[in-house]
Order: C-alpha cells, then structure tokens, then sequence
C-alpha cells in the first residue's frame, strides 16, 4: 500500500509540472501586436460564412477585394490609333477624286497636248514646235492644265508639310489652298519678272520661250505628281514615305532638267551679261526654294 502511495504522489506532482510548462511562456514565440489583432477582427467574414437573407433578392454580398486577382484578370482595352493621315481619308478622297475627274475633263478636251508635252520634255526642238502651236490658239487649254499642275502641286506640298509635322494651320483644307496660292503667287510673281525683263531687254522672244518652258515642265509635272500622291495618301506609312522622297527627286530631277534648258538658251548672253545672269539665277531662281525651305523647317521645329 505504501508503494502504492507513492507512485501516486509521484505521478501527482509530475502531472502538474507537465501542465506548468506548458503554460509558461515561450521566449521564441512571436504574438500578434493589439492593432494587427483588432485588423483581423474587423476583416470580412468569407462568403460561405456569411449570414445571407435568400428572402431579400437586393441583398448585396461584399466580396473582398483580391487584388492580384483583379490585376492578373484584368484585360486592358486597346487603346485606338489615330494618325493625321487616318482623319484626313475623307479629305485625300475628294482631292483625288475631283482631280482625277480635273484631268479626265481637261484630256477629252485636248487629246494630243498630254503627248506633244511629254515629247517636248526630252526634244528642245519639239519644244520650240509646241511653242509656236501654242501661240497659235491652244492657250486655254494650257492654261487649264497649268492650273491642274497649281492643285496637284498644291496637294503634295501638304502632305509634304504634315510629314514634317507643319502644324501652324489647324484645317488641313485651309493649308492645301495656303499651299496652292502659295505656288500660284510665287509662278505669277515669277512670269511677271521674265515679262518685265523681256520689255526692258531685248530678250523679249528668248523670254517668251523660256517661260512657256516653264509651264510645259510643270504640266509635266503636276500630271506626274497625281498617282504619287494617290499613293501617298491611301499607302501604308513605308510606301507614303518612300512616294514623298521620290516625289521630291523627281521635282529636283526636272528643275535640273529645266534650268539646263534656260541656259543653253541663254548661251548666247551668257558671254557678255554673266553677272546679270547670276542675280537673276539666285533671286528668282534659288532664292524662293531656300525661303520655302527655312520657312518648312522653322515650323516644324528644326532650326537651319
């Protein structure tokens, strides 16, 4: 029986030594501030824990917010593309079409100028034929065709500013007609000094010839820029871009081509009025070009 005693004492204090350490404190054990146990207080319930009225069908369930979820499922709308040449479509669309209407008109009205024009461009004697049928009762119809040449020309000097980003005029109807007026006062301003230097010097028939030069290239010209600035205008960016430089080698390449043919006309005074010739090859001939070109890239921010 005493055996039995002290097993039972033993086994006594052992079981409240066991239970002692248990609630002592763990030096390793990391508890929950107050502020971070009332946060886990006021966190929603989960929805099956929620208590639901079923009875009320405006009942509204607060679902927690699940940020990376919502990031992770969230699908961005594309935003849309819009280009100056996609909001002009309808505006390149009329101005080809009332000039491809412009040119047919004009051809059913002289069939045979369109080929004298081209033959004259690469014979000087041809040219010198055309010259005298010209003046022989065909001025209307040149005249016509010189005005297609202003609204083609017109045409792709505004797509050659919006290129370069010329944004001084808010409309772009409003620069295309800038544009045109533009190249129809510097071509008049341009045929009045030949005019006047003509009356003044006697170089009035040389001065005859090399002004209707100058309409005969660019009739030339303004029939070449059309399908170039069809392209331009309804291509993708890389084909606009390349149509713009090749149309500004093209106009290049024939002003060469013409200025050439104005000397070799002027060989004859090229002996004794060599200084003459140079102001008037620098203030009607080089001059407008450069001023158009400082004025291009002044506005679109680039300085020369």
């Amino acid at each position: 029986m005493r055996i039995v005693k002290y097993l039972f004492i033993v086994s006594f204090y052992f079981f409240i030594g066991t239970s002692g350490a248990q609630n002592t404190a763990n030096p390793f054990e990391l508890r929950a501030s107050g502020s971070e146990t009332v946060a886990n207080k006021n966190q929603p319930k989960p929805i099956a824990e929620q208590e639901i009225d079923h009875s009320n069908p405006f009942e509204i369930i607060h679902v927690p917010a699940n940020y990376a979820l919502r990031d992770t499922l969230l699908v961005k709308k594309p935003i849309p593309i819009t280009s100056k040449k996609v909001k002009n479509q309808n505006f390149l669309f009329v101005s080809i079409s009332l000039l491809l209407l412009f040119l047919t008109i004009l051809v059913v009205m002289n069939r045979g100028l369109l080929a004298n024009i081209y033959r004259a461009i690469f014979s000087d004697t041809y040219l010198k034929v055309v010259y005298r049928f010209q003046n022989s009762g065909h001025t209307l119809s040149y005249g016509l065709f010189y005005l297609f040449f202003f609204l083609n020309a017109g045409l792709f000097l505004t797509l050659l500013l919006k290129q370069f980003k010329f944004n001084y005029f808010a409309s772009d109807i409003t620069l295309f007609f800038v544009c045109v007026g533009g190249i129809a006062l510097t071509y008049f301003i341009k045929h009045s000094v030949l005019r006047i230097i003509g009356l003044i010097f006697p170089v009035q028939k040389e001065i005859s010839y090399y002004s209707f030069t100058i309409i005969a290239f660019n009739i030339f010209l303004g029939i070449a820029l059309l399908p170039i600035n069809s392209l331009i205008s309804f291509s993708s960016d890389q084909v606009a871009n390349l149509c713009l430089y090749l149309g500004v080698i093209f106009f290049l390449l024939l002003y060469c081509i013409r200025q050439l043919r104005g000397m070799f006309l002027a060989a004859n005074y090229l002996t004794f009025q060599k200084f003459h010739f140079f102001i008037y090859l620098c203030t009607i001939e080089i001059a407008p070009i450069l001023i158009l070109t400082k004025i291009i890239y002044s506005n679109s921010g680039n300085s020369l």
